[in-house]
Protein backbone atom coordinates (compact mmCIF):
# COMPACT_ATOMS: atom_id res chain seq x y z
CA UNK A 1 0.00 0.00 0.00
CA UNK A 2 1.06 3.07 -0.91
CA UNK A 3 1.29 6.40 1.83
CA UNK A 4 -0.73 8.77 1.98
CA UNK A 5 1.91 11.26 3.61
CA UNK A 6 5.05 12.59 1.90
CA UNK A 7 7.69 14.49 3.20
CA UNK A 8 9.79 16.96 1.34
CA UNK A 9 13.21 17.82 3.81
CA UNK A 10 14.95 20.83 2.73
CA UNK A 11 17.14 22.17 5.78
CA UNK A 12 18.32 20.37 8.26
CA UNK A 13 15.92 18.83 10.43
CA UNK A 14 16.13 17.42 14.13
CA UNK A 15 16.44 13.15 14.23
CA UNK A 16 13.33 13.68 16.41
CA UNK A 17 10.97 15.06 13.54
CA UNK A 18 12.12 12.29 11.59
CA UNK A 19 11.60 9.54 14.18
CA UNK A 20 8.08 10.71 14.55
CA UNK A 21 7.35 9.51 10.54
CA UNK A 22 6.08 6.02 9.91
CA UNK A 23 9.27 3.68 8.89
CA UNK A 24 8.56 3.30 4.96
CA UNK A 25 7.43 7.45 4.39
CA UNK A 26 8.79 8.54 0.91
CA UNK A 27 10.67 11.73 2.17
CA UNK A 28 12.32 13.56 -0.31
CA UNK A 29 15.31 15.30 0.97
CA UNK A 30 17.38 17.98 -0.42
CA UNK A 31 20.97 16.68 -1.41
CA UNK A 32 23.69 19.34 -0.33
CA UNK A 33 26.75 19.23 2.17
CA UNK A 34 24.65 20.46 5.07
CA UNK A 35 21.85 18.21 4.92
CA UNK A 36 24.37 15.27 5.31
CA UNK A 37 23.32 14.45 8.54
CA UNK A 38 19.84 14.90 7.92
CA UNK A 39 19.93 12.11 5.46
CA UNK A 40 21.51 10.02 7.37
CA UNK A 41 19.00 10.47 9.92
CA UNK A 42 15.71 10.00 7.32
CA UNK A 43 17.96 6.24 6.45
CA UNK A 44 18.55 5.81 9.81
CA UNK A 45 14.58 5.73 10.37
CA UNK A 46 13.94 3.69 7.44
CA UNK A 47 12.57 6.31 5.49
CA UNK A 48 12.18 5.77 1.82
CA UNK A 49 14.50 8.43 0.49
CA UNK A 50 14.98 10.21 -2.40
CA UNK A 51 18.11 12.90 -2.74
CA UNK A 52 16.58 15.55 -3.96
CA UNK A 53 19.11 17.63 -5.78
CA UNK A 54 18.27 21.64 -5.41
CA UNK A 55 17.38 23.90 -7.83
CA UNK A 56 17.92 27.35 -6.60
CA UNK A 57 19.40 29.74 -4.04
CA UNK A 58 17.02 28.73 -1.00
CA UNK A 59 15.03 26.03 0.85
CA UNK A 60 11.81 28.35 -0.43
CA UNK A 61 13.22 28.29 -4.22
CA UNK A 62 14.07 24.47 -3.76
CA UNK A 63 9.73 24.34 -2.71
CA UNK A 64 8.47 26.17 -5.74
CA UNK A 65 10.86 24.52 -7.93
CA UNK A 66 10.67 20.40 -7.02
CA UNK A 67 6.62 20.23 -5.81
CA UNK A 68 5.60 19.63 -8.97
CA UNK A 69 7.87 16.53 -9.65
CA UNK A 70 7.25 15.33 -5.64
CA UNK A 71 3.52 15.73 -6.76
CA UNK A 72 3.81 13.89 -9.92
CA UNK A 73 5.43 11.20 -8.32
CA UNK A 74 2.82 10.63 -5.57
CA UNK A 75 -0.19 12.14 -7.21
CA UNK A 76 -3.35 9.68 -8.35
CA UNK A 77 -1.68 9.22 -11.65
CA UNK A 78 1.85 7.70 -10.31
CA UNK A 79 -0.11 5.45 -7.14
CA UNK A 80 -3.46 4.36 -5.58
CA UNK A 81 -4.41 5.93 -3.16
CA UNK A 82 -2.46 9.36 -4.24
CA UNK A 83 -0.76 11.05 -1.42
CA UNK A 84 -2.99 13.48 0.62
CA UNK A 85 -0.93 14.87 3.10
CA UNK A 86 2.49 16.93 2.68
CA UNK A 87 5.04 17.44 5.58
CA UNK A 88 7.88 19.92 4.49
CA UNK A 89 10.63 20.39 6.89
CA UNK A 90 12.87 23.63 7.03
CA UNK A 91 10.51 25.97 5.41
CA UNK A 92 7.88 28.18 7.73
CA UNK A 93 4.51 28.32 6.49
CA UNK A 94 3.88 31.53 4.71
CA UNK A 95 0.81 33.36 2.70
CA UNK A 96 2.99 33.34 -0.14
CA UNK A 97 2.98 29.42 -0.30
CA UNK A 98 -1.02 29.49 -0.36
CA UNK A 99 -1.28 29.81 -4.41
CA UNK A 100 1.87 27.14 -4.58
CA UNK A 101 -0.50 24.64 -2.38
CA UNK A 102 -3.71 25.63 -3.83
CA UNK A 103 -2.33 24.80 -7.37
CA UNK A 104 -1.47 20.97 -6.50
CA UNK A 105 -4.79 20.73 -4.61
CA UNK A 106 -3.75 21.32 -1.19
CA UNK A 107 -6.81 22.94 0.42
CA UNK A 108 -5.35 22.96 4.38
CA UNK A 109 -2.27 24.12 5.54
CA UNK A 110 -0.79 24.54 9.21
CA UNK A 111 2.65 25.41 10.89
CA UNK A 112 4.33 22.93 12.77
CA UNK A 113 7.72 23.16 14.78
CA UNK A 114 9.53 21.67 11.87
CA UNK A 115 8.16 23.75 9.19
CA UNK A 116 4.58 23.08 7.93
CA UNK A 117 1.59 20.33 6.71
CA UNK A 118 -1.05 20.60 4.07
CA UNK A 119 -3.53 18.13 3.18
CA UNK A 120 -5.73 17.85 0.03
CA UNK A 121 -9.57 17.31 -0.25
CA UNK A 122 -10.40 13.71 -1.14
CA UNK A 123 -12.53 13.99 -4.26
CA UNK A 124 -14.92 11.53 -5.84
CA UNK A 125 -13.01 9.54 -8.49
CA UNK A 126 -16.38 9.67 -11.14
CA UNK A 127 -16.66 13.36 -13.01
CA UNK A 128 -19.64 15.45 -11.89
CA UNK A 129 -21.62 16.71 -14.36
CA UNK A 130 -22.88 20.23 -14.69
CA UNK A 131 -26.17 20.62 -14.44
CA UNK A 132 -28.11 21.13 -17.88
CA UNK A 133 -29.10 25.15 -18.62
Amino acid sequence: MQSAVVALVLAPSSVDALRNLSAGTPTWVASTPEMRTTLEAAENAKLLVTQLFPNGATPMEWLFNHLDSVDQHHNEFSQTPPYSELLVFGVPLSASLQPLLQEFGFVISWPEPFGFGASKLQRNSTLQQAPAE
